[in-house]
């Protein structure tokens, strides 16, 4: 995760911040564990999935969302 954070994002938000911005795309018991921006673009790392938020365009009217979650290895 930090070789993606150092190449390709600009700003740590708080996970105060990402709570109040975001909440309303995480399941009741998500919790944030890390979210950053690079210019417009944001992505959110929780307990259960990866969101990616990538604007578009002039205006920042393209929006692209992209949910991926994260499965649990069972092995140790």
């Amino acid at each position: 995760m930090d070789l993606i954070v150092s190449f390709s994002v600009t700003q740590l938000l708080p996970v105060d911040v990402a709570q109040s911005k975001f909440g309303d795309f995480l399941r009741s018991d998500e919790k944030i564990l890390s979210a950053h921006t690079h210019t417009r673009d944001k992505i959110i790392f929780t307990d259960r999935q990866l969101i990616c938020f990538d604007v578009q365009g002039i205006t920042g009217s393209k929006n692209n969302r992209a949910f991926s979650h994260i499965q649990k290895s069972s092995k140790p």
